[in-house]
This record gives C-alpha cells, structure tokens and sequence, in this order.
C-alpha cells in the first residue's frame, strides 16, 4: 500500500513539474548545418538584435550600465515608433581592447587583477543578465581595421582568458575579430590568405575549451570580402562567417554594390553568414548615408532570402550611425534607422526563432471558402495552444497540391482574404497552424472556392513619352493591383482618340517602343491595364509626341551653369548645326542654309533671366545635304532685323582646330564667311558649336582640350577666349589669350555623329584625319607604350631635353612643358575608347 502511495505521489510530482517547466529553453545550444544555423530540433534559427558600443563606456556613461540598456531594448511595451515593443533576440557586446582608444573600460591585461575584475563586475554580469532576457550574447573583440597578424599576442591572450568562461554557457556566441583591415594582399583572395592563418589559430585556441559556442569569423577589409572563405575554408565546427555592408556599400558609394553582394553569395554557398553591423542615416555623410528605401529594407530582404542573422550597430545616440537621441528617444523617419530596427524586430518576432520544442500544434479543423468577386473569404475554428503563434494559408489550383503560402507572416486571426485571385478559376486552400517555436502543423482539411472578377484593375499612371529619329519611346509606372497580367499601348493622331491598340499581345513590361511613326508628326498615346480575367482598365492619361531627328538635346533651361553638351543620336546624320541668337522678343531666326541647302529646325528656345529675353535655335542638315552642298557658306535668316546687342556667332571644331565661322551683323539675312579649312570634308569627329552672349561688350569662349562637347560660363572672367564680338556687329580674329567681363554667356556644344567609317588599317584612320592627339606612337591606340612616352618626358624635365616625341606630348597649351595639363589631357583620351574598328568609338577619333 505504501509502494502504491509513493508510486501516486512520484507521478503528481512529475505532472506538476512538467506544468511549471517550459517546454524548450529559449536560448538553447546552436549549431551549423551547412550554410544554415539551427537549433536542437533542426530548426533554422536566425538571430535579430542590435550592438551596442563599449560595454565598458555603456558601463560608465548610461544610467544603470549596460543591463539598463539591455531593459531598453527587449522592452515589449515601449510605444516609441510604429511598433508597440522590442524584440531583441540577440545582442552584440563591444569588448575594445585598450589599443583601440581610451575608452571608460577596456578590456586590459593588467598584473593588478584589472582583467578578473572586468570580467567579475562587468563582462559576466553582463552576459548573464542577456540570459535572463532569453536573448543570445556576442562577445565581440572589437578591433578595428587592425592586421589581424599585427595583433597576434594580444588575440591569443583574450580568447585564453575568454574562452573558458563561457565555455558552458548556451547562449554566448564568440566574434574572433570585429573588423580585420588585412588589405595588403592585392586581391581579395590574396587578402583572406593573410587573415586566415591567425583566424584558424583563434579557433583552435577558442575550441581547446569551448567546443559547442557559435564562434563569429571576420574577413579582411572591415569583414566584407568574405567569398574567399567558401574557396579556402577554415577547419573547425560551429564556424559562421561575418559581414558589414554599410550604405556606402549597398548603393555603390564604395565600390561596386553587386561585387560586395557577391561576395555575400559566394562565401554562403559553404557558410552561414551573420551580419554583426549594419545602420543608416540620412542626415550623415559618405558610408553611413542612407535611408530605408535605398539601402534599410533591400539590405534587409537581401539578408532574409538568405537566412543571414543580423544585428544593427548602434544603440547609442552619440556613436554613428545612431538609434536615438540624446534624450534617448528613439529616432524614426525615412532617413532613420532607429525605428526601422524596432519595427523589423517586431514583424519578424516569430520567426526563425530558436527553440528545442518540436511538437508542432494540432491542424486546424473547420476551413471553409466562399467565393466572392475578385476574392476569396476563408474562416476556420481558433487553435487552442497555449504557444500558438498564428496560421499560414496556402492555396493552389490543383486539388491536392503542391500550396503555396499566402502570407508573409503568421495570422493572428483565423480567417484570411485572398484578393490575388482570376475569375472563373477554381482555388484549393488549406491552412496550418504555427506556435511560437516555428513548428508548424499539418493541413487542414482542403477547401474549395471559384471567385468571380468583374472588376478591371486601375489605370496606370506615369506615362511619359521620349521622341527620336521616326520612333516613341514610351514608359509608365508597374500597376499595384495584384492580378495584373499586362499592359495595352493605344495612339491616335487626334487628341482625345480615336486610339488604334498598337501590341498584339499583352506587354509584360511597363515600356514600348513605337517605331511605325514619322518625323515631325504629332501622336497621342495611352495606356491601359489588363488583369487575368481579362479586365481592362480606364485611359492612363494621354500623353503627346513629335519624333523628329535629334532625340537627346538638353541645351537649355534657365541662366545657370552646369549645362552639359548633347549628342546626335541618329546613325546617319552628316551634320548638326546650332545657331543662338539673344535679341529682342521681335526678333527671331527662323531659317539656316548651307550651301543652298534648307537645314531643318529641331530646337526652338526661348529663355528670360531677370533683364533679357533669349532665343536658341538648332538646325540639322543631313547626309545627303552635306553631299550636294560641298564646301560653302552659312546663311541666317531672321524674322525682323536684329537690334544690338542681339547676334548669333557660329563655330565649327574638329580634332585639331577651331573655326569661327562668322557672326551676324545686325541684318535680316547674314551670310557667314566660306569655310576655309572645309572641315566637312572629315566631319566624323566635328563639333558644332554656338555661342552668344547679352551686353555691351560681350565675349565666348570655347576651352580648350575637349573632345566632346563644351563648357560654359554664366558671369565672372573668361581667359583662353577664342573670340570677341563687340556691341558694333565687328568680328574680331580669335585669340588665345583674350580676357574679358562676361555677362551672361551661354556656349552650347553637340557632337554629329555619323555612321561608323569601314577603316580596315591604322593607317585608313590617320589619313582620314581621326588620329588621337595621344597616340604618340601612330597605332591608333592609346595605350601604355603612349603613357610610357608622356611619362618620359614628364619626369625627364618636360621637353628641354630634345627627343622625337617631346612637341607630340605637349599637348594644350602648348608651353614647351610636358605638365600635369598634359598627363590631364592624355588620360581623357586614355579612359575613352580606344579601338576605331568598334563603331561606338567613332566620336571619339
């Protein structure tokens, strides 16, 4: 009987204990499986959180130290920002060692027991109370950008010391070596050989008495060229590769973008990979510049398509880039990353947490469907776990399957609309149930619904239309609705319709391009939506076009500088003149011949600045016209005699000289003188130039050194001035050295382009004249053997020494020096492109 009784009181013992003793622990043991990390129960884990800076500075300089800060962030009922509460899964702990500044408390070996008492008053106090918080610790030894093999002893001696003591401790995590610079190497496969010896030596030492923690390893150049790692790896278990890509990074500032996520998605192809910093701010400069849109999110979702754990630096407000500010209120906005960290936490609370719990939740019972018009309205019966943590609804158009999940994350309630659905096809739903552990349950049982959808999807908007040589290049903003399936392009030659479609079948880009259209008509376009039950939209709004020769002009806006030159477009355009005239408004030129060849009119500008009314126009005389005109003059033609200060001056360039051809003389019809030097003749690389200026006594200037296009300069003083008009309507000889008062001057430049030349040797390309001034050795390349030349001549005191190459090396302006101008002018031609059998080189040569 007594056997009986003890037996009875043993068994309520263990139900009692299993009723107070969770079922899993929240930070248990993880490890790695190939590229993933994962729990006990073979669970992907990926770990979100935040660093903070120098626990030892947080110690001194935060009220409470660094278990306060901690509070700060797992606070679950802070209302700061969009999201009610932290969820801080893991948290990154700055150790700086004393040769990275002095901070409050670094971490120091002192003979005086410095070291035990960090550890015993900081460090492990610290850890513990993350434990409390069932939230991961990374003990991280923060130096920063230091050779790793320049830090040998004071490493080895830190994860001696280290190691040990957390050894047994399920929640901490070990960072080798928060940034290594390790540069040198020259290549980043290079670099990684120098890093990865001391690394492995860490690991070793780390594992002689820590054989389960997660240990965090950095690759050279501040932990972003981790890809050599999958190529050369470490030895060793539980190893996790670490990454900081800072907007700098993500956007291009520092380099490529796709190279640094390249070398993400080379080193996680062996790897798991853990971001250990990441942060933003609009309001700062260079790396850390960012905002949510441009970098915050797409590295986010970057980072979640690949499992990557992350943890945000910093939660500080004086350290960049910062959470808050100085009154420690959180920061929030587009450009902050203070919000957004809390708000990431917060939707991705539930998922890929940690957990030894594998018993996943009952199926949900009870799923109904009913079909509605674009929408399916799905209702089941609640789940009853203690744990549960949502559902997830999968659909698919076959019975049975294969589902697909409809929602990004679990759904608090047990119902669910389904709005991306096509009329008259049939839907196949089930539902799973998922507690806070991540397992999720079996399907329910399948349900069944066949929507309606009579409703047509939005107008698109943005439609703009770009013009060209007898084309219309169209383009609109993606269409949000969800059922989307392509796009209709209607024109019409009246506005308002009646539009005739143009595409076959549906466009599945948002961009058309009409080529059936003729220079100098007028069309009308819009654009409608189709969804996948064949529903089609409203007009976008209609937008107009004339396509016409010249297609990507930008020559005039406003009286500021920074005006760029424009390139003709076309293949088979000989020739493109600009004439522009500042007068008064009665006054404008209306026509150009040259040679007794009409050109055609293709820009017509008007301008007023404060004082003065502008006029700009531009003409195009084609290939054929070119032909049959030869060699000969210019005429303008005005609408009314030009009043002083009014005139229009024209220029032509080509690789080796300037031409003023002449400016007008105040009468209706000016003839500019003939064209001495016939640069026509060879006008593949000619340049087009029209300048003009308002004022007493005005002047232009044409710079020197340009291969295309021209400067411009709107007040101040020119020099190097090529040419001068005064008020009187006389043309002056251009010279070099005239400096003048500049009011107001507008110099346009437009490159012609005409179709590419068939030369078959170097020799062809010199002789029709289209030689680099930097090919110094004549084969039509500008390469080292030429920068060898330069190179010669500059360090061998310029050209007072006398050599064959010395006068060809003086480039503008010639002074008898081969200088930094010249090595200037010479890398321009350098850095273009070189190779004149290549069609799109032509304009350079």
């Amino acid at each position: 009987m007594k056997m009986k009784r003890r037996f009875v009181e043993i068994v309520i013992t263990c139900v009692l204990l299993c009723l107070v003793t969770p079922l899993y622990a929240a930070t248990p043991w993880l490890h790695t499986d190939a590229n993933l990390i994962k729990d006990p129960a073979g669970h992907t884990v990926v770990l979100r959180g935040v660093d903070t800076i120098d626990i030892g500075a947080v110690h001194r300089w935060y009220s409470g130290g660094v278990q306060a800060l901690i509070d700060r962030v797992t606070n679950k009922s802070d209302s700061q920002g969009s999201s009610p509460g932290w969820y801080t899964k893991v948290i990154r702990l700055a150790v700086y060692p004393s040769q990275e500044g002095d901070f409050s408390s670094p971490f120091t070996f002192d003979p005086c027991d410095a070291t035990e008492a960090y550890y015993n008053q900081l460090l492990r106090p610290v850890v513990d109370y993350c434990k409390t918080k069932d939230i991961y610790a990374i003990i991280d030894w923060h130096f920063v950008g230091d050779n790793t093999y320049d830090r040998v002893a004071e490493t080895n001696a830190f994860w001696s010391y280290i190691a040990p003591k957390f050894a047994g401790d399920s929640h901490v995590l070990y960072e080798l070596f928060n940034e290594p610079g390790n540069t040198s190497g020259g290549s980043d496969t290079a670099n990684w050989a120098t890093c990865k010896p001391n690394m492995q030596t860490w690991i070793n030492i780390i594992r002689a008495s820590a054989p389960n923690n997660l240990i965090l390893v950095g690759a050279p150049s501040w932990s972003q060229q981790v890809g050599p790692a999958a190529d050369n790896p470490l030895t060793g278990t539980n190893l996790v590769m670490v990454v900081h890509l800072y907007p700098g990074h993500w956007t291009g500032l520092y380099g490529d973008p796709e190279g640094y996520k390249n070398q993400v998605r080379r080193c996680i192809t062996r790897y798991p990979i853990f971001a250990t910093e990441w942060g933003f701010r609009s309001s700062l400069s260079g790396n850390l510049q960012g905002t949510i849109a441009n970098y915050g999110q797409p590295l986010m979702d970057f980072y979640e398509s690949y499992k990557i754990s992350n943890s945000a630096w910093v939660t500080d407000y004086s350290w960049q880039p910062q959470m808050y500010d100085s009154s420690w209120n959180l920061l929030v906005g587009p450009g902050e990353m203070g919000g957004f960290v809390k708000d990431t936490l917060y939707a991705r609370r539930y998922d890929d947490q940690p957990s030894t719990d594998a018993i996943p939740p009952a199926a949900p019972t009870g799923l109904s469907a009913l079909a509605g018009n674009s929408t399916v309205s799905l209702n089941w019966d609640d789940n009853n776990e203690s744990d549960l943590a949502g559902y997830n609804a999968y659909r698919s158009t076959i019975s049975g399957g294969p589902y697909t999940k409809l929602n990004s994350s679990p759904l608090a309630n047990s119902n669910y609309s389904d709005n991306r659905v096509s009329g008259s096809v049939t839907y196949y739903y089930v539902v799973r149930a998922v507690d806070t552990s991540n397992n999720e349950s079996s399907n329910s049982g399948q349900a069944s619904a066949t929507p309606t959808d009579t409703i047509p999807p939005s107008a698109p908007t943005g439609l703009t239309a770009t013009v060209g040589d007898r084309t219309v290049s169209l383009s609109w903003s993606i269409n949000s609705d969800p059922d989307i399936n392509g796009y209709n392009v209607y024109r019409s030659a009246i506005s308002g319709g009646t539009y005739t479609k143009l595409n076959s079948s549906l466009l599945k880009n948002t961009a058309y391009t009409d080529n059936s259209v003729s220079n100098g008509t007028t069309y009308y376009y819009v654009v409608t939506a189709a969804d996948t039950s064949s529903n089609e939209s409203a007009n976008s709004s209609e937008v107009s076009a004339k396509p016409q020769i010249i297609t990507d002009i930008n020559l005039l806006g406003s009286w500021v500088s920074g005006l760029t030159h424009a390139k003709e477009s076309g293949s088979s355009r000989a020739l493109v003149f600009i004439a522009h005239a500042e007068h008064t408004a009665t006054t404008n030129l209306t026509a150009v011949t040259y040679g007794g060849q009409s050109m055609t009119k293709v820009i017509d500008r008007t301008i007023t600045s404060s004082n003065t009314t502008a006029y700009a126009a531009a003409f195009i005389l084609n290939e054929a016209g070119v032909a049959a005109a030869g060699s000969s003059t210019f005429t303008l033609t005005w609408s009314a005699t030009p009043s002083a200060p009014g005139y229009a001056s024209v220029f032509l360039k080509n690789v080796n000289q300037t031409t003023l051809v002449g400016s007008s003389d105040g009468n209706t019809t000016t003839t500019l003188d003939p064209i001495k030097t016939n640069p026509l003749s060879t006008n593949k690389g000619d340049m087009v130039i029209a300048a003009a200026t308002c004022g007493n006594a005005g002047s232009y200037t044409l710079g020197t050194g340009y291969t295309e296009g021209i400067d411009q300069q709107i007040g101040g003083t020119a020099t190097g001035v090529t040419g001068h008009k005064a008020a009187t309507g006389a043309s002056e000889t251009p010279s070099a050295d005239y400096s003048a008062s500049i009011n107001r001057q507008v110099i346009i430049g437009l490159v012609a382009k005409a179709q590419s030349p068939a030369y078959s040797n170097c020799g062809e390309v010199i002789a029709a004249g289209f030689r680099h001034a930097s090919d110094l050795d004549s084969d039509c390349y500008v390469d080292y053997m030429d920068l060898e030349t330069l190179a010669y001549n500059w360090v061998n005191d310029g050209c007072s020494q006398a050599n064959n190459y010395c006068g060809l090396a003086d480039f503008e302006p010639r002074d008898g020096t081969v200088d930094f101008l010249d090595f200037s002018d010479f890398a321009k031609q350098w850095l273009g492109c070189n190779n004149p059998q290549d069609p799109d080189c032509t304009p350079n040569w």
